[in-house]
């Protein structure tokens, strides 16, 4: 049940006249509480109710039922409203209560139930209409609750018609009765506490019994640190009392007193103590901010807890207490220790910020609406905030959210809505920026562009907002997450970044979203990060220009031909930023003279630009104290441009392309190692499901028909190229063979040659048609059948013939691939044409897979071997069960057989017909022989083409691991180049 809070008032109060000039019916005790009334006998007071829920979720209202609640989800006779409530001292109960439809599917109409500890009871007369507007519904309870000190009503729904259904009701000054005035001191009664000791944190739930209700009878609690000095607890005026989370020992009682007449006595309980059990553990101490990459070792006086860390994306902490900085942001780190003797659990915790090097301030948001900007020794940050925007429900995760652009802007606009903070440098000090970060999420309906700003206040007066140079495009993502993520950009390449020294006064940041900034969108940002130093506010640092050796990062560093490479003056470690310093970035083709100036490079941070000479380079800083004119030069950085190889040589190996297939192949089952004329490289497959590859060796193994894309790559000083080729997998003995390409291809791979085989493309057939896919074999395919029908079912059909002598088919296989929801069924099939009966396998289904890609074989040995003669035989994939939004899709057909192979269109290496293979004993039990002029490979199958086992080099099969019934068998010669005999066998 969903429970509701709900204030609750224990204490009676007098009837106000106007709730009864709204009653508009009376009938039996009722009529006789209106008589009481006349005569002054009796007062009519309300009922507090103690408890209220509902079977639906619920949210409070005030809305057509005054103090109440609203809830969705009905669905007809499951759902019922609930209050509780103490009639002892009462009779002649009413309900009185305002209710509304809020939705055309209902509820239609309400009953009433009564529940006094034997079961819900209906109330006569309980039933009520409820339509589309506000109502007043007046129902007289029975006298069976007259009295009752645990009364349970239900306000069962009707008549809903589907879960969108709403309904709302009061949930308070819903019940009047009448009683005797209380005029003499009621029973104290007993308390009892629930939970007792508690654990530091929890709470306990205390009880009173037995004592003194009805009309005028009040009860309060009271707590007490010494058992002497007692306190009211505010709110805590039923019959039971559920404490806050609580920290200390502490005593409780309950007071009753009889409130309708002044000066009478107090009652008091017994007190019980409630004892809280405490796990003493030393304070946790951790530098912060810290660095990202930094690790600080935590320590603890208390041994044996545990450390755990809130954010670990943004500190990580292991059981030694090592807490390893990882991104910016913030993270509570807390130390756990469990009192064995108790089964208590104390921690102590500790807020640690987490920055990158160099770092100014960092926002950086956590839970949709939080504002805490972290700042740096020596400056000051004020609280991230919104201007102009509107709002709307904000996200749960990741930084302010629920922001809505209300003014259309196509265009950045200084005065447009943007989310900023404002950063100060302590008294003496002065900010040095050098860089700006940002991420942020849009709404699929947001702003589409944004850019970074800033301004700088001298002497209290701001400067003007100063703009990135080019608009940032926002792409939507998730809620609290940062599909958006950029610098500021200056708009030079030799100077990207921002670099302004010496701010004595405030620096503000902020992102401007925009274009169109539809108001029906939101904006989020999650990141905002200023980089610099905090430098003393003295002119040129006092003086001091001095840079040291480590000062240009990186010191050296080898780039490949056609890039570039960001060099960073090196601010806080060995670069120096003040008052009235500057920078010029210089280059030379030796590293100690021949220096010249860079345009326009000015700032901390150098862009090369893209370098396409082979060579090395070098650059320094050239730092000057503008008010002195006195200059240093940073240490100097070593560029070297590498020249990118071509390619990483030929590769060699496998099968050459053929006619017969115009790829390099691999027989599956034999061994190959690929090679190139450049050594020294890595080798790498785009699908190992068909072809895996040792990445050094290159070694390959074949595993099922298909095609991969071998990749050789071949780094040099750090540059790399690359030589692909593609390799063909396919079985021994395969007379046909399809491998698709680009996703709609229908070439079938027949035997070259005399004596070979021809094969027609793929047709076909009962097809509708997705989205195909853009790799591998033929795809987008739909059909929605949902049974087995060669007329209906969606086909795929090669007619094989042979061109010479006639030979025998004894197998199919395909690697299928399925997409979407919903399940694919297929089946093979077999039939010489002319011929309409189809010899088909049992139907499997299709296992999804990524765009071209499959990961498993279906294999259907044919119960007898087809003789395939000039004359043709039709082989056939047949699909079905699946959906307009589902395609199946083919990546390869292949048909097996005797004589000739598709290798190259040479002859098979079949020395010795089938007759020649002997299987005995049939059926088998344990053993199942294989009688061959030579070892041979053994490969057993299901009767649907699972494969089972398959063993190589042997003369017999250990079959007792397998069940009773009827499997395949398929024996090859001993490379796998031929199949020699397909057969069944039974197993005992």
């Amino acid at each position: 049940m969903n429970q509701i809070s709900t204030a609750v008032s224990t204490v009676p109060q007098a009837k106000k006249p106007s709730r009864f000039s709204r009653s508009v019916m009376f009938a039996g005790g009722m009529f006789m509480l209106a008589l009481q009334l006349i005569a002054g006998e009796a007062n009519a007071i309300n009922i507090p109710v103690s408890s209220f829920t509902c079977t639906q979720t619920s949210t409070a209202t005030s809305t057509c039922v005054g103090t109440g609640f609203y809830a969705a989800g009905w669905q007809s006779g499951t759902g019922y409203w609930q209050y509780n409530l103490n009639a002892g001292g009462y009779s002649g109960i009413t309900m009185t209560f305002t209710n509304t439809k809020s939705s055309a599917p209902g509820p239609a109409s309400g009953q009433v139930y009564y529940n006094i500890g034997a079961g819900d009871v209906a109330v006569p007369g309980g039933s009520f209409a409820v339509t589309t507007s506000c109502q007043t519904q007046t129902i007289s309870l029975p006298a069976a609750c007259n009295g009752a000190t645990n009364l349970i009503i239900r306000v069962k729904m009707l008549g809903a018609t589907n879960n969108t259904a709403t309904h709302r009701i009061t949930s308070q000054n819903v019940f009047d009765g009448a009683s005797t005035t209380c005029s003499t001191a009621p029973a104290g009664g007993t308390v009892s506490a629930g939970t007792n000791p508690v654990c530091n944190g929890n709470t306990t739930t205390l009880t009173v019994a037995g004592n003194g209700n009805g009309a005028g009878i009040t009860t309060k609690w009271q707590t007490s640190p010494n058992n002497t000095s007692w306190t009211d607890i505010p709110g805590a005026t039923g019959t039971t009392y559920t404490t806050a989370p609580l920290t200390a020992t502490a005593y409780y009682r309950a007071v009753t007193t009889c409130a309708a007449v002044p000066g009478t006595p107090v009652a008091s309980t017994n007190s019980v103590q409630v004892t809280v059990n405490t796990v003493a553990i030393g304070n946790v101490l951790a530098n912060s901010p810290m660095l990202v990459d930094e690790v600080q070792t935590l320590t603890n006086s208390t041994p044996g807890g545990l450390w755990l860390s809130s954010r670990p994306n943004v500190a990580s902490i292991d059981a030694s207490g090592n807490l390893t900085g990882k991104f910016g942001g913030n993270t509570e780190v807390t130390y756990q220790v469990t009192d064995l003797a108790t089964g208590c659990v104390g921690s102590k915790s500790v807020s640690v910020d987490v920055i990158w090097p160099n770092t100014l301030a960092l926002y950086a948001g956590v839970d949709g609406t939080s504002t805490d900007v972290i700042p740096v020794p020596d400056d000051i940050v004020s609280q991230l905030k919104a201007t102009g925007f509107g709002t709307t429900t904000p996200c749960g995760s990741g930084g302010l959210s629920g922001l809505t652009v209300t003014v259309a802007n196509n265009a950045y606009n200084k005065d447009s809505a943007r989310v900023s903070y404002i950063v100060k440098p302590e008294v003496g000090m002065a900010l040095n920026m050098s860089r700006i970060h940002a991420r942020a999420r849009v709404s699929s309906t947001g702003a589409t562009k944004a850019r970074i700003a800033y301004r700088v206040a001298n002497a209290g007066v701001w400067g003007p907002w100063v703009a990135q140079a080019n608009d940032q495009a926002l792409v939507s993502g998730n809620c609290g997450a940062s599909a958006n993520s950029w610098d500021f950009y200056t708009g030079n390449t030799a100077n990207p970044n921002p670099t302004v020294n010496g701010i004595k006064d405030s620096l503000e940041v902020a992102v401007f979203p925009f274009a169109p900034g539809a108001a029906t969108g939101t904006f989020q940002l999650n990141t905002l990060e200023v980089y610099g130093i905090v430098t003393t506010n003295a002119n040129c640092n006092a003086g001091t220009v001095a840079t040291t050796a480590d000062s240009v990062l990186p010191a050296v560093v080898t780039i490949c031909d056609t890039g570039s490479r960001f060099l960073n003056y090196n601010l806080g470690t060995g670069g120096v930023a003040g008052v009235g310093i500057t920078y010029q970035w210089q280059s030379s083709l030796s590293p100690t003279s021949g220096f010249a100036d860079i345009a326009g490079a000015t700032g901390a941070v150098y862009n090369t630009g893209n370098l396409t000479t082979a060579g090395t380079r070098y650059y320094r800083v050239k730092v000057t104290c503008s008010i002195s004119g006195t200059s240093d030069f940073s240490a100097v950085s070593s560029l070297t441009v590498a020249p990118t190889p071509a390619n990483a040589g030929t590769i060699s190996g496998a099968i050459a392309s053929s006619t017969a297939i115009p790829f390099r192949h691999a027989l599956i089952g034999t061994a190959y190692t690929l090679s190139s004329t450049v050594t020294g490289g890595t080798w790498s497959s785009n699908d190992t499901s068909v072809i895996s590859i040792n990445p050094t060796s290159g070694a390959i193994t074949a595993n099922i028909p298909g095609d991969a894309i071998i990749t050789y790559r071949k780094d040099v000083n750090g540059c790399f190229g690359v030589t692909r080729d593609t390799v063909i997998a396919y079985r021994p003995g395969t007379k046909a063979l399809y491998v698709g390409r680009g996703g709609n291809s229908t070439n079938v791979y027949a035997v070259a040659g005399v004596n070979g085989t021809s094969a027609t493309a793929l047709t076909l057939a009962n097809w509708g048609s997705t989205t195909p896919c853009g790799n591998g074999g033929i795809s987008g395919l739909t059909n929605t059948t949902t049974a087995v029908d060669q007329t209906t079912n969606g086909s795929i059909v090669t007619r094989v013939a042979a061109t010479g002598a006639a030979f025998n088919a004894t197998a199919i296989t395909v690697t299928p691939r399925g997409t979407g929801a919903g399940t694919y069924k297929l089946y093979l099939a077999a039939k010489a044409v002319g011929s309409s009966l189809w010899t088909v396998s049992t139907p499997v289904d299709v296992e999804a897979d990524d765009c071209g890609y499959s990961h498993n074989e279906v294999v259907f040995t044919l119960p007898s071997a087809i003789s395939v003669t000039p004359a043709g035989v039709d082989f056939a994939v047949f699909g079905y069960n699946g959906a307009t939004t589902n395609g199946l899709q083919i990546n390869s057909f292949s048909v097996i057989g005797t004589g000739n192979a598709i290798i190259s269109g040479n002859t098979g290496v079949n020395a010795f017909a089938a007759a020649q293979v002997e299987l005995y004993p049939n059926p088998a039990k344990n053993t199942l022989n294989v009688k061959a002029a030579e070892q041979v490979n053994v490969v057993i199958l299901s009767i649907d083409g699972k494969k089972l086992i398959e063993r190589n080099n042997v003369k017999s099969v250990d079959v007792s691991s397998l069940v009773s019934g009827m499997y395949l068998i398929q024996v090859y010669n001993a490379d796998n180049s031929a199949l020699l005999k397909a057969d069944k066998f039974v197993k005992h």
